[in-house]
């Protein structure tokens, strides 16, 4: 079974997706301070998890990218519902609690990293349509709905993690052909490189 896709916004947790599924579950951090004993269910009842909170996608999504940026919910790539390595981008605006379509990206992908940096997304590595791992990184500009290419990891990966901190970004272990990776990896936006650490 392939994994559903998580990201943590500012103050939730939303749950993307997964085989077969279109459904978002989102997780709101005041419910976890209501946890009742044994932490099994908020106090005084109801669900940990809301269902209810983000519509569902238009389409379904797996092993694909998740990142929160500018107040809404980005997902991109993946498995989208036959279709092997979308390059689709899909954006979810909690104040009008509605998705819409942007510009795809210009690699398909799935297996990848989405993360927000500089008011951007970026778009690491992951595998093609041909399930070849990729090095190739795009980032996203929300206020052109454009992405561009910018400069490749050094090594080609999927299922790595990924994350940001102190305005650089940081891509982590994976596969790549068919090897374990223990590299680590730093892109700096301001210089355009990637650097092993």
């Amino acid at each position: 079974a392939r994994p559903r896709l998580a990201w943590a916004g500012p103050v939730k947790v939303y749950i993307v997706g997964g085989r077969g599924k279109k459904s978002v579950i989102c997780l709101d951090e005041r419910r976890l301070q209501n946890l009742g004993a044994g932490g099994q269910q908020p106090a005084g009842g109801g669900a940990l998890w809301d269902a209810a909170a983000v519509p569902d996608m238009p389409s379904t999504r797996q092993a694909g990218g998740a990142a929160w940026l500018g107040g809404k919910l980005f997902v991109a790539g993946g498995d989208v519902d036959d279709e092997f390595c979308s390059s689709s981008l899909l954006c979810f605006d909690p104040a009008t609690r509605a998705w819409e379509t942007k510009a795809s990206m210009i690699t398909g992908r799935e297996f990848f990293a989405l993360e927000p940096l500089d008011g951007k997304l970026y778009a690491c590595g992951g595998e093609g349509d041909d399930e070849e791992r990729v090095n190739s990184v795009e980032r996203y500009d929300p206020s052109t709905d454009a992405w561009e290419e910018v400069a490749p990891m050094s090594t080609a990966r999927s299922d790595f993690a990924s994350s940001v901190l102190n305005g650089q970004l940081y891509v982590v272990g994976g596969y790549s052909d068919g090897v374990g990776l223990r590299s680590v990896e730093r892109y700096t936006p301001s210089s355009n490189t990637w650097e092993a650490v």
